[in-house]
This record gives C-alpha cells, sequence and structure tokens, in this order.
C-alpha cells in the first residue's frame, strides 16, 4: 500500500514555479512577486523618407542650415516676444500632457499625449513629424530625454515606465511599478545616464 501510494505521488502533477509565483500575485495584487512580464507589444512608426543625410548622418545629428548656431551653450543676444503663430503642429488625436526639447539644439522636440503615443517633431525647416513610439495602454503622462538626447523616458497611467532609442524606436527596457508614475528624469550627471527618478502618485520617489 505504501509503494501505490508513493508511486501515485510521483505520478501526480507538481506546479511549475511560475505558477507557485502567481498563487500568492492572484491573492494579493500589491505582491512583491516578480512575476514574467508578458511580451512587449510596442510599435514605432517612420515618418520622413529622408532620415539620414547625404554623409549618412541621421535626424539627431545637429542642423547647420537653420540661421542659428544651435551647438552654442549661449543664447542669442537678442530674443523677441512672439506675436503671431507660425505653425501649428498636429498629429496627437487626445490632448498632449507634455513638451521636451532635444537636448542642447532644441532642433528636435518630443510630446506626449493622452492617446498613448509619444511623437518627435522638428523644430526648424518643415517642421515635419519624424516618428511616433505607441508601445503604452493608457496615456502618456511625461517624457525626458538623455542628456545626448539619444534615449528618452516615458511614463504612463499604464504603471509603466519605458526606455527607448530616439533614433530608431526600439524599445530597451521597460519598469514596471505599482503606482502611476506623474513625473521622470535622468540623472543630470553625463557619467550617471544609467540612473533616473520618477515621482508617484502616492507621493513617493523612486530611483
Amino acid at each position: 500500500e505504501i509503494d501505490e501510494y508513493l508511486a501515485k505521488r510521483r505520478k501526480a502533477k507538481r506546479p511549475t514555479l511560475d505558477e507557485l509565483n502567481a498563487a500568492p500575485a492572484a491573492r494579493d495584487p500589491e505582491s512583491t512577486t516578480l512575476n514574467k512580464e508578458p511580451e512587449d507589444s510596442s510599435s514605432t512608426t517612420l515618418h520622413i523618407k529622408d532620415p539620414y543625410d547625404y554623409q549618412g548622418r541621421s535626424f539627431l545629428h545637429i542642423p547647420q542650415d537653420v540661421g542659428v548656431n544651435l551647438r552654442s551653450e549661449h543664447p542669442p543676444q537678442r530674443c523677441f516676444i512672439p506675436k503671431q503663430c507660425i505653425h501649428t503642429y498636429k498629429g496627437h488625436t487626445k490632448a498632449i500632457q507634455k513638451i521636451h526639447y532635444f537636448p542642447v539644439s532644441a532642433h528636435l522636440f518630443l510630446t506626449c499625449s493622452m492617446d498613448c503615443k509619444v511623437k518627435l517633431w522638428e523644430f526648424y525647416n518643415e517642421r515635419r513629424c519624424v516618428r511616433t513610439y505607441a508601445g503604452h495602454s493608457q496615456a502618456v503622462r511625461d517624457v525626458s530625454f538623455n542628456c545626448a538626447g539619444t534615449e528618452f523616458l516615458s511614463a504612463s497611467y499604464d504603471k509603466t515606465v519605458k526606455l527607448w532609442d530616439t533614433e530608431t524606436g526600439q524599445v530597451k527596457s521597460k519598469f514596471s511599478v505599482r503606482k502611476i508614475p506623474y513625473c521622470v528624469s535622468f540623472n543630470p550627471s553625463e557619467n550617471k545616464q544609467h540612473l533616473f527618478i520618477c515621482g508617484m502618485s502616492d507621493k513617493k520617489i523612486l530611483c
């Protein structure tokens, strides 16, 4: 009888590690158990036909044909108060939450919207929408470039923060949090670009 009992126990299906991890999370939505996330469904759309110039430089390269020295770290000697609208950027289908300019040159800028998308725009010349980044399931609350502008972070009401490659649109990392991230920012030091902070809806700051 003991042998039969042991044989039945050996034949019985044992729960997998994923099943064991999922059990406490199902009972407690605030569980700290780290579950395997589903495959990221982010996508990106390039809207311009000429992403590279004749020297092979991408749209991230600071242009030199706009009549302003965009590489200068000093503001122009004379500034003027805007008196009329010179252009309207159209592309988002819902309200815009944040506008963030490209570091130093500001020849490009990001917008994030309640339509769950982030868009990259030209500030000079044709003022086109360069690329659209889609990957959040709810409205995007904030965006932030790194010091070089090669990457940016997006914070969404879907309780995720994503790290994007600005040029290719690839999602390099995805961070899931318990509360809504209201704001996000890279560390300002050039040698600490692997660090960022998030201001959360529960009045806490994550680093």
